[in-house]
């Protein structure tokens, strides 16, 4: 299923988007779910994403296997990593 979350940049949609990435990893552990975010707030959503996951676990850490924060480049990457031809470097026009 994909769920797409749209706003402004004024919205504050991030917490919604981690609660409801964090609801559905519970639901089943083995399907991936992804978070597509722009690069410069990867790190940021990853940490927040998997820190929601340790509170809901009432630990102080959690690790994931099947929870993915990535950004539009990365996710491409993660997709065409084993294709016979790489990913080029550069975009074309």
């Amino acid at each position: 299923m994909i769920n797409v979350i749209t706003g402004r940049q004024v919205d504050n949609l991030q917490n919604e988007i981690i609660d409801q990435a964090v609801k559905s990893y519970y639901q089943d552990k083995r399907h991936d779910v992804f978070i597509i975010v722009p690069n410069h707030i990867k790190f940021t959503t990853e940490v927040k994403a998997i820190s929601k996951l340790a509170i809901n676990q009432n630990k102080s850490e959690a690790s994931v296997k099947n929870l993915q924060i990535l950004s539009f480049s990365r996710l491409a990457w993660y997709f065409l990593k084993d294709a016979e031809r790489g990913l080029a470097t550069t975009l074309d026009d």
